[in-house]
């Protein structure tokens, strides 16, 4: 946002004037606080009145800076929650954290701070001013502008790291929140579960803001139907066994690199290592290439009958703060599946061998079997 170096106060209320106090106001000169250059009030009939850069201008703040849908997202927003009785003000600077939330509520319970993000920053500067927010007390909340909201069919978005950075989680459930301003609909991605680095899938469900109230909307997860996994596991499975990456990442060549050693092929690692963990959509490596390295590291050395002590996973926390133990996870899978038996809080103990399949027949096979066992148990 551009703010004017005079008469600032006064200007964080511009959406509030009337269109004569605008017109008045349009007289007078400001400047921009990054670059020192003149700005000018926006505004009109279908335009939020703001400050924007003349046409040449140079400003480095330009190209992460708001534009008109930003405006109209923060402004339907901060309306939203008047209209529901909540103490609220936009743009409102909290000088004990030196913050400036788009939305500000406070007065109940619990302070909230709305950031309605539009443009794509880097994901250091979400997790700096989150946890700007979190250190003082005040619950961060993330909505995403429309350009972040990419549909690849039915139940799967479109997913990348910048999108993992706000992700939340309640009552075992992932969840988005993105906002159309032009539509007037919030939008509730619940229930996510990682399909792929670049996808998601879960339950989609738009909510129109003049007929919704904030419980509504960020209770709507808890209630949400989830769509099945298993069909697209089943295909990442068989894509994982059958196609030759010949570019892989750096990650994917330490990894081949890590099987080679120990004699073994990436084409031919046991189902077991590709299991669905829900918080896999809160990591940024692959699921076959940890837990093939836990099995390998920590499961197989150790004899039948003896304990496994598999080690800590460091994960970003969500938005709201929760850490998951993929690990833990995982073991739990493989508890379901008969190869641990739990004997007590994070303790697991060897039941039978996990071996590597020797053709691709066998791979496939093992495939199937595995694929069965997760569908009756309900996991995918």
């Amino acid at each position: 946002m551009l703010y004017a170096l005079n008469d600032q106060e006064q200007l964080q209320s511009i959406y509030q004037k009337s269109f004569s106090d605008i017109s008045r106001l349009k007289e007078r000169a400001y400047y921009c606080p990054s670059c020192r250059e003149p700005v000018r009030i926006r505004s009109g009939p279908k335009v939020i009145p703001h400050f924007a850069h003349l046409p040449d201008s140079r400003c480095p703040s330009i190209k992460g800076g708001e534009s008109e849908e930003h405006e109209a997202g923060k402004w339907l927003i901060y309306q939203w929650f008047r209209a529901q009785g909540y103490q609220v003000e936009l743009e409102s600077y909290l000088p004990g954290i030196q913050q400036q939330p788009d939305v500000y509520i406070y007065g109940s319970k619990r302070q909230v701070a709305v950031e309605y993000q539009c443009s794509t920053i880097p994901v250091t500067d979400i997790w700096k001013r989150t946890k700007g927010y979190v250190d003082h007390g005040i619950f961060p909340l993330w909505i995403l502008g429309p350009r972040h909201w990419k549909k690849k069919g039915p139940h799967i978005l479109q997913f990348n790291s910048f999108l993992q950075s706000f992700l939340y989680q309640w009552s075992s459930c992932y969840q988005l929140f993105f906002l159309h301003p032009r539509k007037k609909t919030m939008t509730t991605a619940s229930g996510l579960r990682w399909l792929s680095p670049a996808s998601v899938t879960g339950s989609f469900h738009p909510f129109f803001l003049p007929q919704s109230t904030f419980p509504q909307i960020f209770s709507h997860g808890r209630k949400a139907v989830l769509p099945s996994i298993f069909h697209h596991w089943k295909k990442s499975w068989h894509n994982n066994r059958s196609t030759y990456r010949r570019e892989p990442g750096s990650k994917e060549k330490q990894f081949r690199q890590y099987l080679y050693l120990k004699g073994y092929h990436f084409s031919l690692i046991p189902s077991v290592c590709y299991l669905p963990v829900e918080s896999q959509v809160q990591l940024s490596v692959k699921p076959y290439i940890w837990q093939t390295r836990l099995l390998l590291d920590h499961f197989t050395p150790v004899p039948i009958g003896s304990v496994v002590e598999f080690p800590k996973m460091e994960v970003p926390v969500t938005i709201n703060q929760y850490m998951p133990d993929p690990v833990s996870e995982y073991a739990e899978l493989l508890s379901l599946l008969n190869i641990l038996k739990k004997t007590g809080n994070n303790k697991w103990v060897k039941t039978r061998e996990v071996a590597f399949p020797a053709t691709m027949e066998e791979a496939f096979l093992d495939d199937r079997t595995t694929l069965a066992k997760l569908k009756n148990l309900k996991i995918m």
